[in-house]
């Protein structure tokens, strides 16, 4: 009921001692939420609310300058990164929150993307969530891909090129986690334990296919108006020399991109020029996308059709060659009517 009050007032007298309340209250609930539901409860209400209280875009500031007025602001250089988040005490909170309960991810981001952070406490808060998606569980990997898409700082008009660099750099790492290994394990079925361990790695599979499903359809989103982020991607694949290692990741986020039509022609180029110097091949497509029809079924009309007729109509055999297996793929993934139909109807339009 306090947090809710809270939340609607008018104005704040003293912004300051607010948030330092703030912050207590954050670190004396979560010491306690593991264990006490109602606690927990709380928590989160606390998280939710932190941005409509500090709606002053110098709140944060002011704080800073009231808790660490003694401090000399030029001798922490050594620190580095951990500058910008040590010096303010709600950002550092809320890291410090998600990495102690990692349940608290989704949250915690939702709270950091909505505070009036300056640009180098976003840069740190980018950094944050970067070391976070190199360990995160499949569920939080749409908040944090969804968060790197909404709030790393932009790169253009004098931005932070090489945050750019590092933000596509940990997604060409990212795993898609299908259904892939439904087929394996179906044919251990052969004792009632056997079959009971296959529905478990069945249900397993289904929420790790629904995470993966609803990261690229944030991902899809955000490179429809990333240009920067969309920019570097089809640099850094391009850039890749044939001999190179393209991650499974590159076909993914590139069909992700080639989501939006203004993206379209430029991944239809890379996806021609790679597939003509060897750098993609049809292991590669099948490597990265067979067993993935549940996690890819947004991008099956938004882009993977569209790139499969365009590389099977390209003059280059290896081209042609890659579209042919595009579209076995999509055949064999997608296996409802109305997208098999879809598949055959454009096939036909080739014979």
């Amino acid at each position: 009921l306090v947090f809710a009050n809270i939340r609607w007032l008018d104005h704040v007298v003293d912004p300051n001692s607010l948030t330092n309340a703030f912050v207590e209250c954050l670190a004396v609930l979560a010491s306690s939420s593991s264990s006490c539901p109602r606690t927990r409860g709380i928590l989160l209400d606390a998280i939710s609310t932190l941005p409509d209280v500090l709606n002053d875009a110098n709140a944060l500031s002011c704080n800073t300058s009231s808790i660490h007025n003694g401090d000399d602001h030029d001798s922490d250089e050594e620190d580095g990164d951990d500058e910008s988040s040590s010096s303010n005490p709600i950002l550092s909170t809320l890291q410090l929150l998600r990495v102690e309960d990692p349940t608290l991810l989704v949250p915690c981001l939702d709270a950091i993307g909505s505070l009036p952070l300056t640009e180098d406490q976003m840069e740190d808060a980018t950094r944050d969530a970067l070391e976070a998606l190199a360990n995160v569980e499949p569920w939080g990997l749409p908040a944090l891909t969804g968060f790197l898409m909404n709030h790393s700082p932009y790169a253009g008009g004098g931005g932070n090129s090489s945050m750019a660099r590092d933000v596509i750099e940990e997604m060409r790492k990212l795993p898609l986690l299908g259904d892939g290994s439904n087929a394996a394990d179906a044919e251990d079925g052969g004792d009632r334990m056997d079959s009971d361990r296959g529905k478990d790695n069945t249900i397993n599979n289904n929420a790790s296919s629904a995470s993966s499903c609803l990261m690229i359809e944030s991902l899809s989103r955000g490179f429809a108006y990333r240009s920067d982020l969309t920019s570097t991607l089809l640099k850094s694949i391009k850039d890749t020399p044939p001999t190179g290692y393209h991650p499974p990741a590159d076909i993914w986020l590139l069909a992700c991109c080639a989501s939006a039509p203004h993206n379209r022609p430029k991944v239809k180029s890379i996806f021609k020029s790679k597939a003509s110097n060897g750098g993609f091949t049809s292991q590669l497509l099948r490597q990265s996308l067979s067993g993935n029809g549940v996690a890819l079924t947004s991008l099956f009309g938004a882009s993977l059709c569209d790139l499969a007729d365009g590389l099977l109509r390209s003059s280059d055999g290896a081209g042609s060659e890659l579209g042919v297996t595009l579209y076995e793929i999509l055949f064999e993934e997608f296996k409802e009517p109305m997208q098999r139909q879809e598949v055959v109807g454009s096939l036909v339009t080739h014979v």
